[in-house]
């Protein structure tokens, strides 16, 4: 594999900036439509003129919003219950997400591939439950966070032959991931491991005061200053882009090389444009 994160992990480049910015994007280049998931090349085409200003070494493409937005629809009309099976087969049943998905993937690998990583970003089970409304109970239960990984891990076969570079685990727990979730979480990553895909954990709820080991390549921690990191060897991660690096007036703190973050959607065009020149790009 020759990613710039291959590279990076290698020891054959030096810093890789990482920044998530769909839903900025949204909101800025597309105008916060609310068909965003409807259309791929629109979708796509987004994404990349976007990728002109923000410059990211990668980017990631969340593949559930598609469900989670056609859930949340239906949900509205039809007062869905929330259950693990109900939503299993949701994922299971919904081709045209799946082809949605599938198709940005295409067309980003072709109009932005030469320039940046794709990144296959995934909720943890137990975000994506809460994401969909259910309760903590049954968010936090483990016979529910493992049926979901089954489902995530078939949903990660159906992407297999698309050129990520990456699997983004993603979760918003300020505690980062419960040993169920944990044990839920194993199978997707030795999914995306047998795929050749860098594993990556994103834990977008923890500070500083708190950061949890995992057992992906590489840990994220978006939410944590670059001088409250430490990058070695035997324990790779980034962070540093923090939301008050993108909505302050403060520059980066520290130094990381890799430098993680996610754009807020409501953040002002140029202040986005001053930061990332502020980055050296």
């Amino acid at each position: 594999m020759n990613s710039a994160l291959a590279q990076w992990q290698r020891g054959e480049r030096g810093q890789v900036l990482w920044i998530d910015f769909e839903r900025y994007a949204w909101r800025v280049f597309a105008g916060a439509t609310a068909e965003w998931y409807q259309d791929p090349v629109r979708f796509a085409g987004t994404i990349g003129q976007a990728l002109r200003v923000v410059r990211s070494d990668v980017v990631a493409i969340d593949v559930l919003a598609p469900f989670i937005a056609a859930w949340r629809a239906e949900a509205t009309h039809e007062q869905v219950p929330v259950s693990v099976c109900a939503l299993t087969d949701f994922l299971s049943q919904r081709p045209a997400c799946l082809s949605f998905i599938s198709e940005v993937a295409d067309a980003l690998q072709h109009s932005v591939g030469d320039r940046a990583d794709l990144a296959l970003k995934l909720f943890s089970p137990r975000d994506l439950l809460l994401a969909v409304g259910a309760d903590e109970a049954l968010a936090s239960d483990f016979s529910a966070l493992d049926d979901l990984g089954a489902a995530l891990v078939e949903l990660l076969r159906n992407l297999s032959s698309k050129a990520f570079a990456c699997l983004q685990l993603h979760t918003l727990a300020p505690a980062g991931l419960s040993a169920d979730e944990q044990d839920a979480y194993a199978p997707i990553l030795r999914t995306a491991e047998y795929y050749g895909w860098i594993t990556c954990l994103s834990f977008g709820g923890v500070h500083a005061d708190m950061l949890p080991d995992c057992e992906a390549a590489i840990a994220l921690y978006p939410e944590v200053a670059a001088e409250d990191l430490v990058d070695t060897a035997e324990r790779r991660c980034g962070g540093g882009l923090t939301s008050r690096f993108w909505l302050g007036p403060d520059p980066l703190a520290g130094e990381l090389a890799l430098l993680h973050g996610t754009i807020p959607a409501d953040a002002y065009p140029e202040a986005v444009a001053e930061k990332i020149r502020s980055l050296g790009r």
